[in-house]
């Protein structure tokens, strides 16, 4: 299944300042503008360009995630969806069909445990913010990718990420914004919507699929930016 990807990153390890290490998660919208950039796809990381918009809400302490998604690709039906994964119990919730479709699956997103090594390449400016220039190099059991964050220190906040093949060859790059970002979860944003109550009972009425179609799990995809805003937790 296609993993959400594309958020962030919290990360930011050594260069991050004290006050802003003792956060227990946060929440943010997001936007996600892709070109020609790997993401996870049906046969791996895949090289993708589309569009995709919506929120995260995550509690590292109490291992939850909340997200929402907006998928726009070219030639492909746009894609609306929502994604709660809880890791004391290792599973997760993908609901389709404005919320009236949902899927229970196992937990495939692991919960961050600390901060990832970056390299600080300095300051620079969005707009009049002054921000910190983060690197997250590329890893050798991820994607073949790599980000830089510009992260607003005197408000714990991720203003912006570019994520960059790093296969120079095959360019591709693509940049998320973070709007109204918050330093810490919202507690009330984990409450499971009323179809995944009972979700393996109705998700094959919803979708007109028999039980064990494979065609069913597919079309309850999972956000592509969730994949790049996790990977900076080790």
């Amino acid at each position: 299944m296609k993993v959400i990807c594309l958020l962030l990153f919290f990360f930011v390890c050594g260069s991050l300042a004290h006050h802003c290490k003792n956060t227990t998660g946060y929440n943010t919208r997001f936007s996600l503008s892709a070109y020609n950039t790997y993401f996870p796809g049906k046969n791996g990381m895949e090289a993708m360009s589309f569009f995709e918009c919506g929120s995260i809400n995550i509690d590292f302490k109490q291992k939850q995630m909340a997200v929402s998604f907006h998928i726009i690709i070219s030639g492909h039906p746009t894609i609306d969806g929502s994604l709660f994964a809880f890791g004391q119990n290792n599973t997760m919730y993908v609901t389709m069909n404005n919320g009236t479709a949902c899927k229970k699956f196992p937990n495939s997103y692991p919960f961050p445990s600390g901060w990832p090594n970056v390299t600080n390449w300095g300051k620079t400016k969005i707009g009049q913010t002054s921000v910190d220039i983060l690197d997250i190099p590329a890893s050798p059991n991820g994607p073949m990718t790599n980000q830089t964050v510009f992260y607003d220190h005197k408000h714990c906040a991720c203003l912006s990420t570019i994520i960059r093949n790093a296969d120079i060859s095959n360019a591709g790059v693509s940049t998320m914004l973070f709007f109204n970002f918050e330093n810490k979860p919202n507690p009330d944003g984990f409450n499971l919507p009323s179809s995944c109550l009972n979700s393996d009972e109705h998700v094959d009425i919803l979708l007109n699929r028999k039980r064990g179609d494979p065609t069913a799990e597919e079309q309850f995809q999972q956000s592509k930016a969730l994949h790049y805003i996790l990977q900076a937790f080790q």
